[in-house]
């Protein structure tokens, strides 16, 4: 068998932990999510705003998404009350 290796150095050293990491927080978010019927999509939405509202565009910089995605998302979550909208505080 051959194995594969790579040119990086110790990159591989932090890289691993972090995707090893990464593949059991989404395994957790995804037992919560779906027990309370969220999708992926809504909880990183909502979990972009829990510490603080944040603007549609301004959710969908952070996430690297567009924003009529993340409007969409925005009011399916407002239409099932597990968000609200509030006057934009950019807007005066």
């Amino acid at each position: 068998m051959t194995a594969v290796v790579s040119h990086n150095g110790g990159a591989s050293d932090l890289v691993l932990p972090v995707l090893e990491l990464s593949s059991e927080v989404t395994s957790a978010t995804e037992a919560i999510i779906y027990r309370h019927q969220l999708t992926p999509a809504w909880w990183q939405v909502l979990a972009t705003v829990l510490d603080t509202a944040h603007t549609v565009p301004d959710i969908a910089r952070r996430l690297n998404r567009t924003r009529q995605s993340v409007q969409r998302i925005a009011d399916i979550l407002v239409d099932n009350e597990w968000a609200r909208w509030d006057a934009n505080p950019k807007h005066r």
